[in-house]
């Protein structure tokens, strides 16, 4: 669809009203197997869109290196990189050899593009043994939960704290936001 010139002047055209009208600072870009990310420089550029993130669900941190590159680091990404090889493989498993040079954007000194999460509507609940997410968490998994946020709200990149580890931890998440901010 976006090889299609018509349908790139309605991106454009939309994504300039959301910019424009409706005071957007930008998008989140989903599922970006299915289109080329020239096309997420297009619409940022041609919108003047201030952030962006595509959502590529990939945790190799050189396919999102190149996605990134693809899109004239124009845009952010979601660090599947650090969701999947820091935080499910190392907080969750007790493995903290894993936060060490990490195998993400940040391991590669990319820190800038990424943001760094520790679930989302896709990865939430998905039973695969080292989410940090469900209304079952066990108090250990509530514990490495709270590890894992200091890990993303402590590294380079945009934190993204999920709304229902938000909605029941805020009180001990506020105190690790405010640190973040008392350091830039």
């Amino acid at each position: 669809a976006h090889g299609d010139e018509k349908v790139r002047q309605l991106c454009r055209a939309y994504a300039k009203w959301m910019v424009n009208v409706m005071k957007y600072d930008g998008f989140r870009y989903d599922y970006c197997k299915g289109f080329h990310m020239s096309h997420v420089d297009d619409y940022n550029a041609n919108a003047g869109a201030y952030f962006s993130v595509i959502e590529y669900y990939d945790g190799n941190r050189d396919v999102l290196w190149d996605r990134i590159k693809d899109a004239n680091e124009n845009t952010l990404a979601f660090d599947f990189g650090m969701k999947f090889n820091v935080l499910n493989d190392g907080i969750a498993l007790f493995d903290y050899a894993k936060c060490k040079s990490p195998n993400c954007l940040i391991g590669m000194g990319k820190g800038k593009w990424a943001v760094n999460f520790i679930d989302n509507h896709d990865t939430f609940e998905r039973g695969n043994g080292c989410d940090f997410g469900g209304d079952a968490m066990s108090d250990a998994m509530r514990d490495r939960l709270l590890q894992a946020n200091a890990f993303i709200l402590s590294m380079p990149g945009v934190p993204c704290l999920f709304y229902p580890h938000w909605k029941k931890y805020s009180a001990e998440l506020k105190p690790m936001i405010l640190a973040r901010k008392a350091v830039g």
